[in-house]
């Protein structure tokens, strides 16, 4: 059987590990290579990139695109150098970034150094595009979406954040587009700028959304840290909805699955009407009076219990007195 040949982009960087993508990587939805596109393109975090990430996020189509342009370009530097694959001093780092790589190896060629690289920029209109004709979320979840934002009352906007937060909490492609910034310095503030650009939202707004008074933090669906300085993204977010990823991105939630979440059903009463005894009202009254609406069957007639919880005021108790 031939031996696998080893590809230009692993021996410039001298590092021959390839790491297998777990099954759900691959099942990669737009939105996400939309937003990890975004990520590296519009705000550089592709500069960040080690041989790592790249190997890691080979499924990305932008990451590919350059992938491919670097090999292209080492590869005609070799044969114009006469060289062997790999053999030059200049890919023996392999701790170096590879845009570093990238620019050094353009500029033995002589060739315009891009920024950021059009191979990459051209992959992304192409992503742009397919959205316009395929959708931005996956159907499944953008009916779940739909239903999260009705149930918890949530603007456009913050259905965009929270759909942002879930991906970015699944998907390992994404969070690595977004730990290429370091957080340790600037923390949760640089946390919420990024999201803001990257869904082209208002800095206020996503402050806002995501401080202590917004609806997200109010109703329990995600958790918050904002004073550690966490080195990854997603350390900053815990899901609290009680919803599975599985059931979110793949299944059907329905409403109950949402309220009890964030409710908790209290125990049967076991209280009757001997409980109320110093409620005259209810037997010398309340009682009898409905008694007799019953009995000749008046339509229209309405009685209201007042009082803070408690008080004895139970409907199940006066019906069962009546019947």
């Amino acid at each position: 059987m031939p031996r696998r040949r080893t590809s230009v982009f692993e021996k410039m960087f001298t590092d021959n590990r390839l790491r297998s993508i777990p099954n759900s990587e691959v099942q990669g939805t737009l939105c996400v290579e939309y937003w990890t596109s975004k990520i590296l393109i519009e705000l550089s975090a592709y500069k960040s990139l080690e041989l790592d990430d790249v190997q890691e996020m080979a499924i990305i189509r932008v990451v590919q695109a350059w992938q491919q342009e670097i090999e292209n370009d080492v590869s005609e530097l070799n044969a114009r150098n006469d060289t062997e694959e790999g053999d030059r001093d200049i890919f023996d780092d392999s701790g170096d970034s590879v845009f570093r790589r990238y620019k050094s190896v353009k500029t033995e060629l002589r060739k315009r150094i891009n920024n950021p690289p059009s191979s990459m920029k051209k992959v992304y209109r192409d992503i742009k595009k397919e959205i316009d004709l395929h959708g931005f979320y996956p159907k499944g979840f953008a009916a779940n979406l739909e239903l999260i934002k009705e149930a918890y009352d949530l603007s456009e906007d913050e259905g965009l954040v929270t759909a942002f937060i879930f991906f970015t909490l699944a998907y390992r492609n994404l969070r690595r587009a977004l730990n290429s910034f370091s957080y340790s310095d600037r923390g949760f503030f640089l946390v919420l700028g990024v999201i803001a650009k990257t869904l082209d939202l208002p800095l206020e707004k996503v402050q806002e959304m995501l401080g202590p008074d917004g609806k997200l933090i109010r109703m329990a669906i995600f958790g918050v840290d904002r004073e550690s300085s966490n080195i990854d993204f997603e350390d900053y977010f815990e899901s609290k909805s009680g919803i599975s990823f599985f059931d979110l991105f793949f299944g059907k939630i329905d409403k109950k699955q949402l309220v009890s979440s964030i409710l908790t059903p209290c125990n049967k009463s076991r209280l009757t009407l001997d409980d109320v005894k110093y409620l005259p009202v209810i037997d010398s009254l309340v009682v009898p009076f409905l008694k007799g609406i019953k009995e000749e069957g008046p339509r229209g007639v309405n009685v209201l219990l007042y009082g803070p919880p408690g008080s004895g005021l139970r409907k199940d108790g006066i019906r069962k007195a009546v019947d």
